[in-house]
């Protein structure tokens, strides 16, 4: 029947049995990577130029990304352009992520926020200068449709929804990162938690509100 083992779809060549043999064996007692460490790794292969390490990222982060940028912004399309310009920041600035400051999530979400507010004081500055305009150009402009009216209250009942799911300790304590911009210390100092606490409230309560979103928007 040839030389070669048997195998799905086929045999084994002579040099496949030889590459198997050199394999190093897994070590059944060792334990698996922290999620801290596959992202630190999958961040390298993204320095690499290597897409499906984006690809990865975007699968494991996006939802909690998307879930800050509109939590701060109540606008699902300017949200999902915060999103995408994140992961894009992500893949031409890889380098600039530094583990010892802090995980990745917490770099992304951050990022997300600092876009978000950049994009609702833009949104503010048109709005005001939209205002001062003369009559005549604000009659030249269209209002908004009853479905735009319609999608925009349903974005804000969105967010208002899934913020009523968190418990009020995790809610006041993203509305101190997220609104007030204080940073971990600052919220244990005006809160009066530990550190530790307030990090885990922040991750849960993100992780939780992104869930909550997505069920949501499909309904």
């Amino acid at each position: 029947m040839g030389r070669g083992r048997v195998r799905r779809g086929g045999l084994l060549s002579e040099s496949d049995l030889k590459a198997r043999r050199a394999e190093p064996l897994a070590d059944p007692t060792s334990e698996p990577p922290s999620a801290e460490a596959l992202e630190r790794a999958w961040v390298h292969r993204v320095v690499l130029r290597d897409d499906t390490a984006l690809e990865a990222l975007y699968a494991r982060l996006s939802g909690t990304v998307y879930a800050v940028a509109l939590a701060v912004l109540r606008d699902r399309a300017d949200a999902e352009e915060v999103t995408q310009e994140a992961f894009v920041h992500l893949w031409t600035h890889a380098r600039d992520y530094n583990p010892a400051r802090g995980t990745l999530t917490a770099w992304m979400t951050m990022l997300a926020r600092s876009r978000a507010l950049d994009r609702l004081r833009a949104r503010a500055h048109r709005d005001k200068l939209a205002s001062s305009q003369d009559e005549a150009r604000t009659l030249a402009t269209p209002p908004a449709t009853p479905m735009e009216l319609a999608q925009r209250a349903r974005d804000s009942h969105g967010v208002n929804a899934a913020l009523a799911t968190l418990s009020p300790e995790q809610r006041q304590t993203l509305e101190l990162a997220f609104h007030e911009g204080l940073s971990h210390s600052e919220i244990a100092a005006r809160t009066g938690e530990p550190l530790g606490t307030v990090k885990t409230r922040i991750r849960r309560g993100l992780e939780r509100l992104a869930r909550n979103l997505t069920a949501v928007e499909g309904e």
